[in-house]
């Protein structure tokens, strides 16, 4: 079986209120999703909540001290949210 799913690129998620917006009307659940989100978003809760766990998860949530503009972590895994 082979699986043909879109990739969803949200833009950068700055806070949780963003996530409907950003993220939910944007991307259909079984498409392959690049989440990227600022240092104050727990890459733990993207995941719960957003990743199909039955799959791989890949996930750059390393905490810089110094931040650059437009820098960002990031998610990347198959769209299943919880709702």
């Amino acid at each position: 079986m082979e699986l043909h799913s879109k990739v969803c690129l949200p833009k950068i998620i700055k806070s949780y209120k963003e996530l409907e917006e950003k993220v939910d009307k944007v991307c259909k659940s079984g498409d392959k999703i690049l989440i990227k989100f600022d240092v104050k978003i727990k890459a733990e809760d993207l995941i719960l909540n957003y990743c199909n766990l039955k799959y791989s998860v890949i996930s750059d949530d390393q905490i810089k001290i110094i931040q650059k503009r437009d820098s960002a972590n990031y998610i990347i895994c198959i769209y299943e949210p919880l709702k």
